[in-house]
């Protein structure tokens, strides 16, 4: 039994030592069009980046009827939101923190619509105002719960930060289903930008917004508040080289803090799948291109091979081999995935990892098909419940909890390198 103990302390010790350095609520994501994958299909790759003590659990919610008048509470302090009378039924990959994480969380419903975010925090909007406390966990649940297709889910997005306003200072959300994949920067209060990935395009992005310019002409792809380019007028963070002419507009240098987007945990991340997708490396974060066209169509495991590459330039003195947090997979990587979005929902799939995907094998999950028991120690009523009032139990270290063979797998392997450069790719 103390040996049990003394190994259970030093693992918990070992996640902590790891992740010391990091920020909450990062991500890195890549987004394929389905004319630039290779199976037709939209792909849709997810690192779930945080800090060390995190409970990751699966769960299927089945679709259900709510009485009238029934009000959704999340967060203390947010809107109270009227919940509708049916909802979908759909997976969901939660992020258990004691203090209750609003942005980190995945679902994919029964319509086959799939949402993640990436912190883009940082920006020039920290003190618009909210309704009634605005709206931050809702977005995603609510979008699980109501979208019938992505483009449905952008516009019920636009909607409930026009009812609420946004808490946070910016984020932008994947919103993907089997036609479409879009890009929705929010910022606090609720101003947006929202952009169709091309069908022939692919994006990178880590915890900088990754649009940039973009044809605000373009109203079938393009999505955008009415104020947004005046906003930032008026804000002096944007002048058009000619008055009356906003085709030099550029959301990501108008809205976002240079210390964000020059953050080198940003910026080299990027810069590890740039080179490896072209061969070069740009060393300017405020060129990254909003979108790319790949020179060959991706498979899922091409983009498997994006969100586990670690950056070439680090050298790796201390003995950790994530202790930095710099690489697409890095030491706050604890839920990896690449969604293959079919025709069909029950038939999309994910390849997921849980923990960082270059020190772990993925397994084949449909998500449709439920999660297997072992990955949760909860119910879906029992989790909604925790997500934002959690116990201390339950957030004790017993190895009968699935999350905590992953853990220590990829701990070992991240003390010892020479296993780790041995571990299969």
């Amino acid at each position: 039994m103390m040996i049990r103990k003394e190994t259970a302390l030093s693992v918990l010790l070992g996640i902590s030592l790891a992740t010391v350095s990091l920020n909450s609520n990062a991500c890195f994501t890549v987004i394929v069009g389905k004319n630039a994958s290779a199976t037709g299909e939209i792909l849709v790759g997810h690192n779930e980046d945080n800090d060390g003590r995190i409970m990751s659990n699966q769960y299927y919610v089945p679709p259900a009827k709510h009485k009238a008048g029934e009000k959704l509470v999340y967060e203390a302090g947010a809107a109270k939101i009227p919940q509708v009378a049916l909802t979908h039924g759909f997976w969901w990959q939660q992020t258990l923190h004691p203090s209750g994480y609003s942005f980190s969380d995945g679902f994919y419903n029964d319509k086959g619509v799939l949402i993640t975010s990436n912190n883009c925090n940082l920006t020039i909007e920290k003190d618009e105002k909210t309704k009634d406390g605005g709206i931050g966990y809702g977005i995603r649940r609510l979008v699980a719960e109501r979208a019938n297709s992505a483009r449905d889910g952008v516009n019920l997005i636009i909607d409930l930060v026009g009812k609420y306003g946004y808490r946070h200072q910016g984020r932008t959300y994947t919103i993907a289903d089997k036609n479409e994949a879009w890009q929705v920067a929010l910022l606090k209060g609720g101003r947006y930008l929202a952009r169709k990935v091309g069908d022939n395009e692919m994006t990178v992005m880590s915890n900088a917004f990754s649009l940039g310019k973009v044809d605000l002409n373009d109203k079938a792809n393009v999505l955008y508040s009415p104020d947004l380019v005046q906003h930032a007028i008026d804000k002096g963070t944007y002048k058009p080289a000619k008055a009356g002419d906003y085709s030099d507009f550029n959301f990501r240098e108008a809205y976002q803090l240079p210390a964000r987007i020059e953050a080198d945990r940003n910026t080299v991340r990027v810069q590890t799948a740039l080179k490896h997708l072209t061969g070069e490396k740009i060393d300017n974060p405020h060129e990254f291109p909003t979108s790319l066209v790949p020179k060959d169509k991706l498979t899922p495991a091409d983009v498997r091979e994006i969100i586990r590459l670690t950056n070439p330039w680090d050298e790796r003195p201390t003995g950790w081999y994530h202790e930095y947090f710099k690489d697409p997979s890095n030491g706050g990587t604890f839920d990896s995935a690449v969604y293959v979005l079919s025709a069909d929902p029950r038939l999309s799939y994910t390849w997921r990892t849980s923990g960082r995907p270059d020190s772990q094998f993925s397994y084949p999950q449909f998500m449709m098909a439920g999660p297997a028991a072992a990955q949760s120690y909860m119910t879906p009523e029992e989790g909604t419940e925790a997500q934002f009032r959690s116990k201390p139990e339950q957030f004790d270290y017993t190895p009968d909890r699935t999350v905590f063979t992953f853990i220590n797998h990829q701990n070992i392997l991240d003390w010892n390198q020479k296993a780790l450069k041995d571990f299969p790719k």
